[in-house]
């Protein structure tokens, strides 16, 4: 019997098993995997492409995105304009007014004697009233054109009885004025302007005293006179403030130059102008007459509907006689409500010829703004 060296042996197959464990695993693995597909079998990879459906659809919401973002964009901007111009306010294209005044002053009127006593100049006391009603029209912004004329009504009162008390009533000039603004800033505007005042008032300039004492037998209207005296008299109460509203028989050709400062509630209005009357009867006593009117007028607006101010201003003729005619103080206040500003005020010569006059005035307004 052949006897076999076991321990050799099974060392041997003991190294060969663990040698073939690799390699059973690696074919195991091989055997799991699935079988590669032939170029025949294998299904061809076709690349796929939106349809053209899928690209409207596409093209519609890049659309309605673009639409959006751009919608977005505009109401930004429109915000922005919005608060850019909060403090900005549009000036309104239309302005219209009425200014009341009611007064007395003393003139001396060329007057018929009571009971047939020759006719001579009277001291006489008239009291005055007249309304102002105006109308201004914006053009862009820089120009402006509008027009004004006074209706008046006096009461003329001998002071020493030598004539009866009566009444007058009458239109006076009508005046057309263009306005331009030529300097402007965030506060401030300077305006030039040129009025032109028709010779539409009624009455008729009396005679001097040296007229009348060089022909006694002069006949006259007194009727007409005392609608001149009448027109005189509103403008005294106002001051002679716009003296070419109310000169009969004259017309008037008014340059004038203002400017409107504005610091937080303070507002502050210079203004000077240059009243040049001219006669247009021939029968003037003085065919032209050159008046010269500056001031300032300042306001605070202390509540948003309560503004009270004060307006000072004068007026002096430069040609012969050359005469100081007043220096007036006007505190007023305005009430503003919305476009509506009502206005009181007190006209108060306080020298010049007015003053001896023992002129005053009263002033009630409105101007509406829309």
């Amino acid at each position: 019997m052949l006897r076999l060296p076991l321990p050799g042996l099974s060392a041997g197959l003991a190294a060969t098993a663990v040698l073939a464990v690799p390699f059973a695993a690696v074919a195991q693995e091989e055997h799991s995997q699935p079988p590669a597909e032939s170029p025949s079998t294998a299904e061809p990879q076709v690349e796929s492409h939106p349809t053209p459906t899928e690209n409207e659809e596409k093209e519609k919401e890049e659309h309605v995105t673009d639409s959006a973002k751009k919608h977005h964009e505009g109401e930004n901007e429109k915000e922005e304009k919005e608060k850019e111009g909060e403090g900005e306010e549009k000036e309104p294209d239309w302005e219209v007014t009425g200014d009341f005044v009611a007064g007395a002053t003393t003139i001396d009127v060329l007057s018929e004697g009571r009971g047939g006593a020759p006719s001579a100049f009277d001291s006489t006391r008239i009291a005055a009233y007249s309304l102002l009603v105006g109308v201004e029209r914006r053009l862009g912004e820089r120009w402006k054109v509008g027009a004004r004329i006074p209706l008046i009504d006096a009461h003329i009162s001998s002071r020493t009885g030598a004539s009866d008390s009566r009444s007058a009533q009458l239109v006076g000039n009508l005046e057309i004025e263009g306005a331009y603004i030529f300097a402007k800033g965030e506060h401030w505007e300077i305006e030039g302007s040129v009025e032109v005042a028709l010779p539409t008032a009624g009455g008729k300039e009396q005679p001097s005293a040296h007229e009348l004492a060089d022909e006694p037998d002069m006949e006259f209207k007194s009727r007409s006179i005392d609608r001149f005296a009448a027109a005189r008299a509103a403008s005294f109460t106002r001051g002679l403030y716009s003296s070419s509203l109310f000169e009969s028989g004259r017309l008037g050709l008014v340059p004038r130059i203002s400017a409107v400062v504005r610091a937080g509630n303070l507002t502050v209005v210079p203004m000077v102008k240059v009243e040049n009357l001219i006669d247009v009867t021939g029968d003037a006593e003085q065919s032209y007459i050159g008046e010269i009117t500056g001031g300032v007028r300042g306001s605070y607006k202390v509540a948003s509907h309560f503004e009270p101010g004060l307006h000072v201003f004068i007026n002096a003729r430069y040609t012969s006689p050359a005469e100081f005619d007043a220096l007036v103080l006007e505190p007023f206040v305005r009430f503003p409500v919305g476009p509506v500003i009502p206005q009181v005020a007190v006209l108060v010569p306080v020298a010049g010829d007015l003053a001896d006059d023992k002129t005053f005035g009263v002033r009630a307004a409105v101007t509406g703004e829309f």
